[in-house]
């Protein structure tokens, strides 16, 4: 995903499976869909039937799905853009998504109409999939950043929505997704979404914390002269960018999730409220599962080790010498464990 090369070649099947493929589906279908999408369905489910069922379904969908047409779209052009240059192993641009815009976009437009956004652009990225000696060209790298995001205003339904569409109408479209700036207990949140879409799908995610390891990971990753300037980082000079002020990276305070380092004093009201969260659930734990953890690691082997010296040398002769060596284990066991 970087501007150096890196990244696996995506190899397209053998002529011979997208010619079963194309056998089992309909004449509409076969027309719809170009050999390279085709085969982008195969690769996804790895099966000509199930293959076939997907395309019929992603048909079907196309139907009915109204997509926006450039004047719309361009309303949430701060939501969901096309960013260059491509790159260089995949051959595709950035697909960029803001989830702090797409909230606001949600409450002034609608649900439907963000999502509708970002079908829009995989759509135009979908179609101009193609076949380049035997590899696909043109997928995808997406980035979805979570700048100012918790889990409290976390957008389930928008994530989920898309998530889901994208995975079934649009397979192997998107070579790598880099989910940033996620706050450590959203990063739970998201990967219980993830169960929902195919394990091919969830294996191309990577998820970055909302603090300086996560950012300096995403820069390992990418080159900041191909990252936006609306992220962390980014230093790009396209015509797109140049006109936006580069994204200054954030305090230690401004993180979120970050109330470890600090003082009460030094705290948000919002870093407080998540510090005593934290030390609520931690508490519950310990007073829930720290009894269990002290019988199965200092009662346990002393009750299993004591039962089975008396199975094994008779109860009444040598129960002084268990007793003795229970005592033993028994106190060594207080002292290391």
């Amino acid at each position: 995903a970087t501007d150096t090369g890196h990244g696996a070649v995506l190899v397209l099947p053998p002529e011979f499976e997208i010619h079963a493929l194309k056998n089992k589906i309909s004449p509409a279908a076969r027309t719809k869909f170009t050999d390279t999408q085709l085969s982008a369905f195969i690769l996804q489910y790895r099966n000509i039937s199930a293959a076939a069922l997907a395309v019929e379904r992603s048909l079907q969908w196309r139907k009915r799905y109204k997509f926006l047409n450039e004047t719309n779209l361009k309303k949430f052009s701060n939501v969901a853009f096309i960013h260059g240059p491509r790159q260089t192993w995949s051959g595709g641009y950035q697909l960029v998504l803001r989830l702090r815009d797409a909230m606001d976009a949600v409450g002034m437009e609608g649900l439907d109409e963000v999502v509708a956004a970002v079908m829009t652009q995989a759509e135009q990225q979908w179609i101009a999939l193609k076949n380049s000696h035997g590899a696909m060209r043109g997928r995808l790298v997406a980035l979805v950043d979570c700048s100012g995001i918790d889990l409290t205003s976390f957008p389930i339904s928008l994530v989920a929505t898309t998530l889901v569409t994208l995975d079934a109408n649009y397979p192997q479209l998107a070579c790598e997704v880099h989910v940033i700036n996620v706050w450590w207990l959203m990063r739970r949140a998201l990967q219980i979404l993830l169960e929902v879409v195919s394990s091919n799908t969830k294996g191309r995610v990577k998820i970055y914390q909302a603090d300086f390891d996560g950012i300096e990971k995403l820069h390992e990753k990418f080159s900041p002269h191909i990252l936006p300037r609306c992220i962390v980082g980014g230093k790009c000079h396209c015509h797109r960018c140049k006109t936006q002020a580069f994204a200054v990276r954030p305090s230690a305070r401004a993180l979120a999730g970050s109330w470890r380092g600090l003082t009460w004093q030094q705290m948000s009201g919002s870093q407080r409220r998540q510090y005593l969260r934290h030390l609520a659930v931690y508490s519950i734990a310990l007073v829930v599962f720290y009894p269990m953890f002290y019988f199965r690691m200092t009662v346990h082997p002393v009750m299993a080790t004591t039962l089975a010296m008396m199975r094994r040398w008779g109860f009444r002769r040598r129960f002084g010498a268990m007793l003795f060596v229970s005592l033993v284990l028994a106190g060594f066991t207080w002292q290391f464990v």
